[in-house]
């Protein structure tokens, strides 16, 4: 086996290994991610001609609303409209053994904003 085929095979043995422990571990504790069900998008204003990641912890309560917002990775202009668009979110809730639970989950909203030119 050629030195590069050798680091593929072992990159992907890796990958298998992971991803079965994963599965082992998600069927253990039957634990689901709170998933975004019902977005909002910012409003930026129009002044702001750039984009951005904001970066945010996202308190989930049980019956899908946001609870709480700690923002990680803040974007000058565009928190505030960010923070206040996922505040209106549902989500569906993470789930403990087939049952609703308050959750904890990590959330990057992404800003491209693209200006538009009109030719004269």
């Amino acid at each position: 086996m050629t030195p590069v085929r050798r680091i593929l095979f072992s990159t992907a043995l890796a990958c298998a290994l992971a991803a079965g422990l994963l599965s082992a571990r998600v069927q253990q504790d039957e634990f689901q991610d709170p998933i975004p069900e019902q977005t909002v998008d910012p409003v930026i204003a129009p002044m702001v001609y750039q984009g951005g990641m904001v970066v945010m912890r996202v308190t989930v309560t049980v019956d899908g609303a946001v609870a709480g917002i700690d923002v990680v990775k803040p974007f000058p202009a565009l928190t505030d409209p960010v923070v206040a668009a996922v505040r209106q979110w549902r989500f569906t809730p993470a789930r403990r053994d087939g049952r609703p639970v308050e959750a904890i989950t990590t959330v990057a909203v992404h800003v491209a904003l693209m200006r538009t030119v009109i030719p004269r």
